[in-house]
C-alpha cells in the first residue's frame, strides 16, 4: 500500500516549473513506466487473497488501468500535464509487472519467451519515451532548412513545432490551409511556435497573415531567444486584427532594444507566441503563414 501512495504522489503532486531541456522532460516521463510496474506489482501482491490467478491479474490490471487514466486526468487539474504519451508508458509498465514473474517462482520457471516479451516491452517503452524528442529534433533541423518561411502549415514537421498554449487548442484548418485556434474563455491562450534554437539575423522583419472570421480582435505577439525563459527578457508586439485577412508585419532590428540590460540574440531566436489576453467568450483565429523579409 505505501508503494501505491508513493506512485499516485509522485504523479499528482507538482514538482516545480516545467523541464524545458526535451531530452530531460523524456527522462522524466519515462518514470511512468517503473512507476506502474511497481504499481501493479503491489496490486498484485494487495490482492494474494484471491485464489484464482487469471481473476488477481485482471483486477490488478483494471485498477492500474484506472490509476493511470485517473491520474492523467487529475494532473490537468493540479499543475501538471496529463496526455496519451503518458498515458501508453504507464501501460508499458503495467503490462511488464503482469508478466513479471513472482517471488514463489523459480528462476528455471520463467520461460524464455516470458523474458523476451518482457525485455522487448522494456526496450520499447524507452524507445517510446525518447520519441517525443527524437522527432522534434528532426522536425527543427528540416524546418530550419526551409528558412525563411517558418508556417505554411502543410508540412509535418512544421505542425509539429507549434503548439497550442494555455486554454487554447490548435489544429489544421478545414476547407483552408492554415492552424485553426481556438482560444477558449480564460485569462490566456495561444500559440507557440518552438524551433529550437534558429538563426533570424538576416532577416529584417516577420510577416504574419491572420484572418479572423469574428469581431475585432487584440493579437499579442512576443519572440523570445535563448534565454527568455530565464531572465524573461523578450521582443514584443501587438496588432487589432479586424474581421477577414490581415497583415501583419513585426520589425527585426539586427540589435533590438531589451529588457535587463541586455539585447535579443536573433541568431538564437527560440519561440514565437501568439496570443490572446483575456477573453469572455470563445474567439478563433487562422494562422495562414508565418514568413521572415
Amino acid at each position: 500500500m505505501g508503494c501505491i501512495l508513493a506512485v499516485l504522489f509522485l504523479l499528482l503532486v507538482p514538482v516545480g516549473g516545467p523541464i524545458t531541456n526535451r531530452w530531460a522532460a523524456c527522462a522524466w516521463n519515462l518514470l511512468h513506466l517503473p512507476g506502474f510496474f511497481l504499481l501493479t506489482r503491489s496490486l498484485l501482491v494487495l490482492l494474494g487473497g484471491i485464489s484464482d490467478p487469471v481473476r488477481r491479474i485482471i483486477y490488478s490490471g483494471a485498477l492500474a488501468i484506472l490509476a493511470a487514466a485517473g491520474s492523467e486526468l487529475l494532473q490537468l487539474r493540479v499543475g501538471r500535464s496529463g496526455n496519451f504519451h503518458d498515458f501508453a508508458l504507464d501501460g508499458f509498465g503495467i503490462v511488464i509487472g503482469i508478466l513479471w514473474p513472482g517471488q514463489s517462482i523459480r528462476p528455471d520457471a520463467w520461460h524464455r519467451f516470458r523474458r523476451a516479451i518482457c525485455g522487448l516491452l522494456l526496450l520499447s517503452g524507452v524507445a517510446f519515451a525518447f520519441a517525443p524528442a527524437l522527432l522534434l529534433e528532426r522536425s527543427e533541423r528540416r524546418w530550419s532548412e526551409k528558412l525563411p518561411v517558418i508556417g505554411d502549415f502543410q508540412d509535418e514537421d512544421c505542425l509539429r513545432l507549434w503548439k497550442a498554449q494555455g486554454r487554447a487548442e490548435a489544429r489544421v484548418a478545414e476547407g483552408r490551409v492554415g492552424l485553426r485556434v481556438l482560444v477558449r474563455p480564460g485569462v490566456f491562450g495561444g500559440v507557440n511556435y518552438l524551433p529550437g534554437e534558429q538563426d533570424w539575423l538576416p532577416y529584417s522583419e516577420l510577416t504574419l497573415t491572420v484572418s479572423n472570421p469574428g469581431p475585432p480582435l487584440h493579437l499579442g505577439v512576443r519572440i523570445d531567444d535563448h534565454l527568455s525563459a530565464k531572465d524573461r527578457v523578450w521582443l514584443s508586439s501587438e496588432a487589432i486584427i479586424e474581421e477577414g485577412d490581415s497583415v501583419i508585419v513585426i520589425p527585426l532590428p539586427a540589435t533590438p532594444p531589451g529588457a535587463g540590460g541586455r539585447e535579443i540574440d536573433l541568431s538564437r531566436t527560440a519561440r514565437l507566441i501568439l496570443f490572446l489576453g483575456e477573453v469572455e467568450n470563445p474567439v478563433e483565429f487562422l494562422i495562414v503563414s508565418a514568413v521572415l523579409r
